[in-house]
């Protein structure tokens, strides 16, 4: 018997099974053989019927059946097929057994919620149409409707106490959560209903250990500490009331120590403040528990809180600024029969009256540096040229009195006056922009020449001047123009435009080199490698670079490029060089250009703010035969903190890397307008001198996150630094900038927090 034959002859179970035996009769012989006497006997009871009949008329049985190998009729009565001689009735009873086999496995299937399985038990035999297959084909129809239905209750019941657990389990029910996972059958737990199931499982046995050993405990009389394992195990199992009691009445004892305690703890304190040791005094207060503080108790808190803050912050304070002064006065106003302070004061004094002799910082040094600051290197406030002298001390006092700020314009004045380390200029040839490409401008000192920093906070401007017989450089005038905090809603062209005009019309830039700064975050920059090159070879390789790792087209691009050599500092060539190479989009540059000239600044040419720093910090560091220059392998880093913005460069005679990152100074004047509800004005005063504040704890508590999220942009920095020159070693970071002047800030990247010691 063939496949085909089989497979056309059969049914399989979860399909309906037709009742129609036959049309009539066929051209099978067994047919053919009973036409002629027109008479059928019922194989039951044996009642003569006619031929054309399907079912005796006297007891209701089919009267013929088809073959399960050729789908030929035969009488039912037959045993073997009179076509192609199959042994039906020994076939049917085979299909009757496998059924029953199928239905039985089925139901076991069933049992153990394998639904699924089931259900390919019950549709995985094929079985023909014979009249004794009838009711077992439609049981297991039936069955398989009835299993799909379960299958679909029991999934409806685990979602919704899937749903329930989850719920349970935020609001720390977790033996509920269990009870309701526990219900929904393995075979239809998913990954999150077992993952779910293990966590509320150990949180069970964890609340009948609690349970025993509570129990334990206050049998022995050993209740201290007891109150934390009654809240968590009233966690695990709200249900327990007569933990509920148990918990009140441990509440109620922990409160009375806690009373006694505080009582003992402010007595102590007292003695202590009496005696000047305010950190030790706060220690004390800060041990009394909240809950039994009166408000009297409280304020008297705060109050030594303050000093102890003070008192702190005076003795980790890198440097003697005005807020530290500031900080000494109020302490010796509240403390006035201090000593300690008496003798801090003079110290203080004494080593502020004296102006540094070196290093970069416009004040006195004050406590000693960790061993290890928050970024992992010694930290320096860079904040005053110490090779460029002023003309004056009006000059002089100019610097001090913005520390940080000048660096940039310093670097374009020196540029201006082809004294830069990176000569790199991204004026066209013409400021309509006709012309595309480098501009060479000659090289040749100047005997003055300025250089003009713009950014948020305001503009920066530096007069370099050379002496007629040496040639020597020194700083012949600094001016800063601030940016107006309350015209926080006007554009910044328009500012920009403001600032450039009240400098024209006070300065005679007619007979001066000017060069001005764009800011990093109109500046594309890049930095590689190249083996020593000269001539046009040199620009064809930087130009085929360049249309790589530009990613804007060069036609759309002022660009320019330097080569940092070891021998432009009096050193052998290296085998390889660093080229730096910068851009900035075309007609932004152009009409950055155009703000200048409307103004009447004759800009004859345009450096990067980091570039420009960079030429100011190597002239400052790396002097031609100085023995503080940086050898090859080591490098310097430095962290510029801008209004909105700052960057961390790593440079070297030979290299210079930088990254821009969005926080800066105004991170601190936002904070400060929202916490203490005050102006813009009033919350860059604050940041800049925290002092005169009610409460200097209550501003460093909210200056602390955004120092710790400046530092660790800082060290990210670094880190991306390292991982893509791990052959250069750092050796020290230092810290520049007009958002370096934020109290706190220095101190914080030297020592870490305040809070944390």
């Amino acid at each position: 018997m063939s496949e085909s034959s089989t497979s056309a002859t059969t049914s399989t179970f979860g399909n309906s099974v037709s009742n129609d035996r036959a049309a009539g009769p066929t051209s099978g012989r067994s047919a053919d053989s009973f036409a002629g006497g027109g008479v059928v006997f019922c194989p039951s009871c044996e009642t003569q019927n006619a031929t054309s009949r399907k079912f005796c008329g006297g007891c209701g049985v089919s009267l013929w059946e088809l073959c399960p190998g050729c789908n030929e009729r035969n009488l039912a009565a037959e045993a073997f097929c009179g076509s192609c001689g199959m042994n039906v009735a020994e076939h049917v009873a085979q299909l009757q057994r496998e059924l029953q086999a199928a239905i039985a496995r089925a139901e076991s299937l069933r049992d153990d919620h394998r639904f699924d399985d089931a259900i390919d038990a019950l549709s995985g035999i094929a079985v023909g149409q014979h009249s004794n297959l009838v009711k077992l084909a439609a049981e297991a129809e039936r069955l398989a409707a009835q299993y799909l239905a379960e299958r679909d209750d029991l999934a409806e019941l685990a979602r919704r106490n899937l749903e329930q657990a989850r719920a349970s389990t935020e609001t720390g029910d977790m033996v509920g959560a269990w009870r309701l996972l526990d219900e929904i059958p393995e075979t239809l737990r998913n990954q999150e209903m077992l993952e779910l199931l293990e966590r509320t499982r150990e949180s069970v046995n964890e609340a009948t250990v609690l349970e025993e050993s509570i129990r334990q405990r206050v049998k022995e009389k050993q209740l201290e500490g007891l109150i934390a394992d009654v809240e968590r195990l009233l966690t695990l199992r709200p249900e327990k009331a007569d933990f509920n009691k148990l918990r009140d009445q441990l509440l109620q004892r922990q409160n009375a120590r806690e009373k006694q305690q505080g009582a003992v703890l402010l007595r102590e304190a007292q003695q202590l403040l009496g005696a000047n040791q305010y950190v030790e005094a706060y220690g004390k207060l800060s041990q009394i528990a909240r809950d039994v503080r009166s408000p009297e108790v409280e304020k008297f808190i705060e109050g030594v809180a303050e000093l102890d803050w003070l008192y702190r912050n005076l003795r980790a304070a890198p440097v003697i600024d005005p807020t530290v002064r500031e900080t000494a006065q109020r302490l010796a106003n509240l403390r006035p029969n201090d000593e300690r302070l008496q003798q801090l004061r003079a110290q203080l004094e004494q080593r502020g009256a004296a102006r540094p002799e070196s290093g970069h910082s416009p004040y006195g040094a004050w406590a000693k540096p960790p061993e290890r600051s928050a970024v992992n290197l010694p930290v320096q406030w860079f904040a005053i040229p110490r090779r460029l002298q002023p003309v004056s001390d009006e000059v002089g006092a100019q610097l001090e009195e913005h520390p940080g700020r000048f660096w940039p314009a310093i670097g374009l004045a020196l540029q201006a006056m082809g004294r830069a380390a990176i000569d790199t200029n991204m004026r066209p040839r013409s400021s309509r922009g006709s012309l595309l490409g480098k501009l060479t401008w000659s090289k040749g000192a100047g005997k003055t020449a300025w250089g003009i920093d713009v950014g948020l906070s305001g503009l920066k401007a530096v007069q370099l001047v050379a002496d007629e017989k040496s040639s020597d450089l020194a700083i012949g005038q600094c001016v800063f123009i601030a940016t107006n905090p309350t015209n926080g809603r006007q554009h910044w062209g328009e500012i920009l435009d403001e600032m450039l005009r009240a400098f024209a019309e006070q300065h005679d830039l007619q007979q001066a080199k000017v060069y001005a700064s764009l800011p990093g975050t109109k500046l594309l920059g890049r930095f590689f490698q190249l083996p020593p090159l000269a001539g046009s070879k040199l620009e064809q390789t930087v130009r085929y670079e360049a249309k790589l790792q530009m990613p804007i087209p060069l036609e759309d691009l002022a660009w320019d490029f330097a080569q940092l050599g070891a021998d432009e500092f009096g050193s052998e060539p290296e085998e390889k060089l660093g080229v730096v190479l910068v851009g900035a989009k075309l007609t932004e540059l152009q009409s950055y250009i155009t703000t200048f000239e409307e103004a009447s600044i004759p800009v004859e040419g345009i450096q990067g703010d980091s570039l420009a720093l960079y030429n100011a910090l190597a002239f400052e560091l790396f002097e031609p035969s100085s023995d503080s220059a940086t050898p090859e392998g080591r490098a310097i880093a430095v962290v510029d903190v801008g209004a909105n913005a700052s960057s961390v460069m790593v440079f070297s005679p030979t290299r210079v890397w930088y990254r821009n990152f969005g926080h800066g100074a105004d991170d601190f004047n936002r904070a400060a307008t929202a916490q203490f509800k005050l102006t813009n004005a009033q919350a860059v005063k604050l940041v800049h001198r925290p002092a005169a504040a009610r409460s200097l704890r209550q501003v460093d508590e909210l200056f602390d996150p955004i120092f710790a999220k400046l530092a660790h942009e800082v060290t990210r920095s670094l880190s991306a630094f390292a991982s893509e020159f791990p052959d250069v070693e750092i050796d020290q970071l230092l810290v520049v900038g007009g958002g370096a002047r934020v109290h706190g800030l220095y101190r914080f990247l030297r020592s870490g927090s305040l809070l944390e010691s």
